[in-house]
């Protein structure tokens, strides 16, 4: 019954995320880069948008660590923004 409530909270952030007026689609994936949902996106695009953010998060992951030498310093969220899209 928990996994279900889970579920149910993750297509409620879903739901508000696409009230945004720009809100194109989205990616869903675990830490392993798996897609898991995906949206308004072929399979294909949405896999390589994982890929992509994973590397991205594995680097910043070693930059936080080589920039603040303390174990606990680890990063928790990544937002990125440009004039026209927000990830």
């Amino acid at each position: 019954m928990s996994g279900n409530k889970g579920e149910n909270e993750v297509d409620e952030v879903i739901k508000e995320l696409k009230k945004n007026k720009g809100c194109h689609g989205y990616v869903i994936m675990n830490n392993d880069g798996i897609v898991i949902r995906h949206e308004q996106m072929e399979y294909k695009t949405a896999v390589h948008h994982a890929y992509l953010v994973l590397d991205l998060c594995a680097k910043a992951k070693d930059h936080i660590r080589q920039l603040f030498e303390a174990p606990e310093n680890e990063v928790e969220s990544l937002r990125l923004k440009t004039c026209f899209y927000e990830m």
